[in-house]
């Protein structure tokens, strides 16, 4: 299945574009899955994804959590303050 991801902030910047479309296997394929293979088709950012959630549906979720083809996908970085 292929999925589109919506980036933002850092993962937006390495890679000059605000989406990308990844290739998942997995029956059904997991946030994981997803995570996986944006760390081996885009080196560059894989030391950056740890500190990066998935939103599914507009929804943080775990990356155990299964993906649907017509399910919006982002990938959100953790931020703390005051």
């Amino acid at each position: 299945m292929r999925i589109q991801v919506l980036l933002f902030g850092p993962l937006s910047a390495e890679l000059g574009q605000s989406s990308i479309e990844v290739e998942l296997t997995g029956d059904p394929p997991t946030c994981g899955d997803a995570r996986e293979a944006l760390a081996r088709t885009h080196p560059s950012i894989a030391p950056l994804l740890p500190s990066h959630r998935f939103a599914r549906n507009q929804e943080i979720v775990a990356d155990s959590e299964p993906i649907a083809a017509d399910d919006e996908l982002a990938l959100i970085g953790m931020v703390s303050g005051g």
